[in-house]
Order: structure tokens, then sequence, then C-alpha cells
């Protein structure tokens, strides 16, 4: 939409952009000149007035004054060397697609249905891109054409013999026209001693139809979706069998329904199982996607998926909120990581989409997961401790690690690197977060002789710190509770950021790395870590025993 380029004298490149309405097109292309250039003012008056007289013929132009109304798509500002130029983008078109600016590359976004980024726009000083389908239907919008100006000038390295008859050679089609030049530079009065080429014209880019423009009341008429089909159950010969989600989609667009004969046509309510592996993509982007307990969703409002993330094996969906939930662009990476339906859903899960009491529908209790168990318990105890308190007992995370605790899972496969990326968080979450300073400080104050320092005189650590003041507050659990933190603290030290040797072999064999997956070792330490915050929350915080407020979840009637 924008170019200005020059190449050390040797080539000069120039292309502008405008919207036209179109019934100015056909004149428009009559000639080769340009209407409209970068540098033309916009937001100005034409005319005069005259003070004395009273007589005002100023007309005010909101993108200045030329002959075919054109508007200005792209915006080059100049501030008389006192400021570097600036290339904008108009706000209109910025709003209409509600592009995002990431200025670390100098690009607008789109977000598609399912939260991903579509290049839209890349912006710099010497050029303007701008994706060809939303312009077409921004334009389609604006019942307009765009006109794209261009001018071209090299100067070759040699002087050139060209006949006069063909020095100019012209062109006009439906949607161009153009002017080529060779011109002598002898000709000129400052007999320039070469030949150079000049190409000058115009073309355009049409609209798509009106009701291609992807807005309401417009959506149905966008591109056809095809929705995935799932496996539901296994047939008496041990075949999947597959039933499509086509069938709950609520969406605008139209959907392509199948003719297979295979395809059965299952209920709502059917529960269909994913490898848990499925979860990872949106761990991995913790930014977008909030995976927490029972729910899968993207940004806070763009869409969101009911999951049972409590079954030990798999995650467990409906069918018909794969259907009306789920948006068309991640049907392919769950039909990646399908499987046949094996064991149930969990207790927890169906308490919350199906209570079969009124008791369930009020509180469907804690989540059977123990990440997930140990996620909603630390921040229980963490709101209680610090009401209680007025202090923090793990200090709260810096932004850049702000993601540790939400991304915080069983691991998914026995991989070692799995394992270690959590003990990672786990360190950092707990052992490394010890308010050391507040819990010094409430040791002093029951006994102000109190050494932080060892018997050879160095500082203690943190956790030995810990251990005292519960040991003081004759925390019964503490003895299981520090042993678990010191757990962390040597698989960390000694794995996670260190070269594994001899030292780890030993803390790993502590834990039964070594005879049992890595997933079931990182399952009992979130479960005993879960129990501790239970405990320490009704030991400290007896008014608020840190029981955990249960989660909204949608019923599904």
């Amino acid at each position: 939409m924008y170019r200005n380029e020059n190449s050390e004298g040797k080539e000069r490149l120039i292309w502008y952009s405008g919207l036209v309405p179109n019934e100015h097109v056909p004149s428009l292309l009559d000639s080769t000149d340009w209407e409209y250039y970068e540098s033309d003012p916009v937001a100005s008056f034409t005319g005069s007035y005259d003070a004395v007289s009273g007589e005002d013929t100023a007309k005010y132009y909101r993108f200045g004054p030329n002959p075919f109304n054109i508007e200005p798509l792209v915006l080059v500002r100049y501030f008389a060397d006192l400021r570097p130029q600036q290339v904008e983008l108009i706000e209109e078109f910025r709003l209409y697609h509600n592009l995002w600016y990431d200025d670390k590359r100098s690009t607008f976004i789109k977000f598609d249905d399912g939260g991903n980024e579509i290049d839209v726009v890349r912006v710099s000083q010497e050029n303007v891109q701008i994706s060809r389908l939303q312009l077409r239907q921004f334009l389609a919008a604006r019942d307009m054409t765009l006109v794209v100006y261009f001018d071209r000038t090299y100067h070759p390295e040699r002087t050139y013999e060209i006949p006069e008859q063909e020095r100019i050679q012209a062109a006009k089609t439906e949607n161009c026209s153009f002017q080529f030049k060779v011109i002598d530079g002898r000709d000129l009065i400052d007999g320039t001693p070469e030949t150079y080429s000049w190409l000058r014209g115009k073309s355009v880019i049409r609209g798509l139809p009106r009701h291609q423009c992807g807005s309401w009341p417009y959506e149905e008429h966008l591109e056809e979706i095809e929705l995935e089909h799932f496996i539901v159950t296994v047939d008496q010969d041990d075949k999947n069998v597959f039933a499509s989600s086509s069938r709950f989609y609520e969406g605008p667009r139209s959907v392509k329904r199948s003719l297979s004969s295979d395809i059965v046509a299952a209920e709502y309510l059917s529960p269909v199982f994913f490898d848990r592996r499925v979860l990872n993509k949106y761990r991995d982007e913790p930014s977008k996607y909030t995976v927490s307990d029972g729910s899968l969703k993207c940004g806070n409002t763009l869409w969101r998926l009911d999951i049972d993330n409590n079954n030990p094996n798999h995650v467990i969906a409906w069918l018909g909120d794969l259907g009306r939930d789920l948006p068309h662009t991640e049907h392919a990476h769950w039909k990646a990581h399908n499987v046949r339906p094996d064991g149930r859903m969990s207790d927890s899960h169906r308490r919350a989409q199906l209570p079969s009491t009124v008791e369930e529908a009020l509180d469907p209790g804690e989540p059977e997961d123990s990440a997930l168990r140990f996620k909603r318990r630390y921040r229980s105890l963490i709101k209680a401790w610090t009401s209680q308190f007025g202090w923090h007992l793990f200090q709260p995370l810096r932004e850049a690690d702000s993601e540790i605790l939400e991304t915080l899972h069983i691991p998914s496969t026995n991989e070692v690197p799995a394992f270690d990326r959590e003990i990672l968080k786990l360190s950092k979450l707990l052992c490394d977060s010890i308010n050391v300073k507040k819990i010094r400080q409430a040791i002093r104050n029951e006994e102000p002789d109190y050494n932080s320092k060892d018997a050879e005189g160095s500082e203690k650590k943190p956790i030995t710190i810990l251990d005292e003041y519960l040991t003081r507050c004759e925390f019964e659990q503490r003895e299981v509770f520090i042993e678990c933190l010191r757990t962390v603290q040597d698989l960390r030290s000694t794995g996670s950021a260190h070269r594994k040797g001899d030292k780890y072999c030993k803390a790993a064999k502590s834990v039964g790395l070594d005879t049992r997956p890595s997933s079931q070792v990182a399952d009992e330490i979130f479960g005993i870590l879960a129990d501790c915050f239970r405990h320490l929350g009704a030991h400290f915080c007896p008014d608020d025993s840190a029981r955990p407020t249960p989660p909204h979840r949608d019923r599904k009637e």
C-alpha cells in the first residue's frame, strides 16, 4: 500500500494508495497521472477568508481536496525534519478488523474465532503491506475501490541508444493504466550523459461482494467450515464408531455435513476421550489460554470448552460441547489426540456437570487431580494466611514468573524433561519464595535472641528457617511438609537446574523415580503438598480454614 525506496541513486521506487468511490474508477484510469500524493494535506481547508469584509469561502476537507474524493489508506506525516516522519494506518481499517498492534514486530494482528493470530498489516518507514483478504473485505464494507499509484525511475550504469519512436510505451486495461518512458539524458538541459527509464501509472484492487465482507450480518457467507468426526464408542467387531459434532454447531458459518454411512448421530452428552497431551499446546501459551479445573478458555471471553481434566489417563469432553463451543480452527488439533473410550468420567466432573443431588449442585467437591487440588488449596492458603497475619507465607511471584502456578500440572508423559519442568515450577513457587524476612521477624517476636545463623556462622537456609518456625508453632504435619519441600529442592538443584550426577540419582531414588513412572511421582508430590496446605490452613487460620470455594461450572441441562 505504500513503498518508498531509493537505491543509492540507481533506482527510485514510490508506491502510494487510496480509496476511491467505485463510480470514479473508469475516469481515474483514463490517465496515468497521480491524483493523490502521500504529501498531500489531510484534514485541511481550501478557499479564503477576508477578515475585513467577512467573506468566508473556506471549506473543510477531511482528507484534503481532490477530484475523485480519494481517501488515504496510509498516512505519511512529515514534521519539517524536526522529528522523523510517521507512517500510519488509518483508524477506520484498524477498527473494522479490530487489529492489535505488535510493536515488537511492527505488525497489526487480527484474532480469528479460535484466538489464533493473523498478520494483517506490516508497517515500516519505507513499506506498508496489507493482507489481500482483509483489504478486500474492508473495500466491500466501504463499497469502494483501492487505487495503487506507482512511480519507478531506474538509472543503468551505461547509456543506451534507443530509437525515439520506442522511447514511450503506454497501456490501459480494466484494472491498470501506465506509461513507460526511456529518457536520454543528453537531451536534457544539464546534459546528463545517461539513459534512464521511468514507469508511472496506477492499478486498482476491487473489493469482494458486499455479502463477503466478513462482518455482521454477513458472517454466514464466510467460507464453509468442516468439523471433525470423533470416536464415541467401538462396535461388536472392535472397530471405532465415529460421530460428527457438526449437528451441535451454533455459529454463523455454514457447515459441511457428512454423508458417510459410517458416521452415527450420537447424543450431545456422548463422552469423547483424548490423550492428555491435547492440553500441552494451551499450557505452553498461558498468556492466551487458561487451563483450569473443568474448563479450557481462550482469552477472557473468546471461547470456553468444558473438559474433564480430572481423569488420570485422559481428557474428556462432551461431543455436543466440541461442536458448540470448540472453534473449528481447533478441531484438527483435538482430532489428532482423539482416542478410544477407556474408563469413565471422573466423579468430580460428573458432580459438577450432572449433579444428582442438591448438595452436589451447590458444592461439587474438590478436584481429583492432585495438581488441580494443589493449586486450589495453595490459593486458599495464601488468601487465608495474608488475611490472618498481614504478610505472605510465600512471596508473590514476579510478573515474569506469573504463569508458573497456572501451568502446573501432572506431566502428560513420563519423559524426564517433562517431570523436571514441573519440579522447577514447584521450587520457584515454594522453596524459592519462602518469606524468610517475615518468618524471622515472627520468630523474634517470640524469641528476641533468635540466631539466624548456623553453627558455622552461615545464614540458615530458607527451608530450615521455615522448619524452625513451624516447630515453634507446633504444626503437627511439619516433618511431612518440610521433607517434601527438601525433596523438591534436591530434585531441582541436582537435576532441573544442573547436570544430573550421583546426587540426582540419590534424590530420584528417594522418591521412587527409578522404579515408578515420573507422572506417578509427580502426582504423589502434588498430593502431599495439597494435604499440607489444608493442614496449614486449619492450624494457622482456624477462623478461615482455607477451605476452597467451589468454582462455578456450567451444568448440562
